[in-house]
């Protein structure tokens, strides 16, 4: 019976070794070299490198565009999450109902999710193009800009144009997981609801609000920590411009790295950006769980 398990067990970690070789490979080392790389003035530009220790942490640190692309960071994940948060979940409630178009607009909700954020940012950037784009000739004929209007030209403009393109490919994720908890919503808690005499808000907000809340947290938490290593859709439409106004940590980290070849101060900032993510992240979790043993949640 031993001999058994013994030889099943052996069975069972042959198995795993492939999946355990991939993840060392692709996962394991790169990061504990980035973590080594940090440490020395890696560039391809020099034949060798050096070990400086925390000059590349004590470099960032001290420059105020570390300070810049950090509060660039904040903003697109702080509007992405809202705007997503507000659609995804009206969305997804619509989606339950009995409007008209319903079964149409569940065919379609996930096309924008499946496109590659690259394809999604390089269309939403000839959408908003001065003097072709499709969006500036709608707002255009309906008054709401002028003819020397540019989504490119204002930092907060384009903060804004790449925030809304990202938000057009994320909400259907938040919209379709509100739906999905929604459909496992008993019918009778509205229905008694109504009778007791509470109107469309107060069923809104105490019955059909708290309990899709676990799966609103829990896939806001997983919008944040996309949106926080969010790349594809600033580059493909403002490559950080105009000067820096949307440039993120990853977008300033890929130009730094690949522009300039300077590794090891690209693997340090790559690190603090980790880690502050990391600790936004557990301050979020913290706040949530305060919440729900208040009772709030």
């Amino acid at each position: 019976m031993k001999y058994t398990k013994k030889k099943n067990n052996t069975k069972l970690y042959l198995f795993l070794l492939p999946l355990i070789v991939v993840l060392l490979v692709m996962v394991a080392y790169p990061f504990f070299s980035n973590i080594l790389y940090s440490f020395t003035d890696y560039s391809l530009i020099k034949p060798e490198k050096q070990f400086i220790f925390l000059d590349n942490y004590i470099k960032i640190l001290g420059d105020n565009e570390f300070l810049s692309i950090f509060k660039n960071t904040i903003i697109w994940t702080v509007g992405n999450m809202v705007l997503i948060i507000i659609i995804g979940l009206t969305v997804g409630l619509l989606l339950d109902s009995d409007i008209k178009g319903k079964i149409i607009l569940q065919s379609v909700i996930l096309i924008p999710w499946v496109i590659p954020q690259i394809v999604t940012g390089y269309t939403w950037k000839w959408m908003m193009a001065s003097d072709y784009g499709i969006l500036n000739s709608i707002l255009l004929k309906l008054g709401i800009i002028d003819g020397n209007f540019s989504w490119f030209r204002d930092g907060k403009m384009a903060m804004l144009a790449v925030i809304l393109a990202n938000v057009w490919r994320s909400f259907p994720l938040m919209a379709v997981m509100i739906y999905a908890k929604k459909r496992t919503m008993p019918k009778e808690w509205t229905e008694a609801a109504v009778i007791d005499g509470a109107n469309a808000f107060q069923v809104f907000r105490y019955i059909v609000l708290e309990y899709v809340k676990p799966v609103l947290i829990s896939t806001s938490i997983l919008i944040f920590l996309w949106c926080y290593n969010a790349f594809g859709i600033i580059y493909a439409i403002t490559e950080g411009g105009p000067l820096g106004a949307t440039e993120t940590f990853p977008v300033f980290i890929q130009k730094k790295a690949f522009g300039q070849f300077d590794f090891g101060f690209t693997s340090a900032m790559s690190i603090l950006m980790m880690l502050s993510m990391l600790i936004l992240y557990m301050i979020i979790k913290m706040l949530f769980k305060k919440r729900k043993n208040s009772g709030e949640v």
